[in-house]
């Protein structure tokens, strides 16, 4: 969210890769962060799911100047088919490996709408559930921030008074106008 409105592409591969080394050094998950960060600032600015996916591959070949990340972009070669969205559900890994976690949240924010529906299937995936449904929810929400969460997803929350404490502190730091 801090990044969203920032315009230097570098900048914003710069922050991603240096916040990610400080617990993922191995540069497929530096990759996978540059990749996420990016669907999502894509996202953001409001492009649609399918067409971000194109757009980021292209924005990180021409801007990833360091070979080794660089060569880690083909070891997500599938999320950027055409046809990815229409893989068969069997054949998405779940596991919490970075590449099959990255591929199957996006697998399921590109096959449903809402964020409930979306983040039941994620669960429902198996797997690193929990991460694979945090990713999913990011994606959904941000390509379709018009859809709400579930009213009953949130009365189910513990303490709305400090939530929605922090969350006011969030919005007005980061919400545009």
């Amino acid at each position: 969210m801090a990044l969203q409105n920032d315009t230097s592409v570098a900048h914003r591969l710069t922050i991603t890769r240096n916040y990610t080394m400080l617990t993922h050094g191995h540069a497929r998950s530096v990759v996978a962060s540059l990749i996420y960060l990016e669907v999502l600032h894509a996202l953001h600015q409001g492009q649609a799911l399918p067409a971000a996916l194109v757009s980021v591959r292209e924005l990180l070949i021409s801007t990833i100047k360091d070979v080794t990340l660089l060569g880690e972009l083909d070891t997500y070669g599938a999320l950027f088919s055409p046809d990815f969205a229409q893989t068969k559900a069997g054949v998405i890994r779940t596991s919490g490996y970075v590449v099959d976690t990255l591929l199957a949240a996006c697998w399921v924010a590109l096959n449903y709408q809402t964020p409930r529906e979306a983040v039941l299937a994620a669960v429902n995936f198996g797997g690193d559930t929990d991460t694979i449904a945090t990713i999913t929810a990011a994606l959904t929400a941000a390509w379709h921030p018009d859809i709400p969460v579930d009213t009953k997803w949130w009365q189910q929350t513990l303490n709305h008074q400090l939530l929605n404490a922090h969350f006011e502190v969030f919005t007005d730091k980061f919400a545009t106008s």
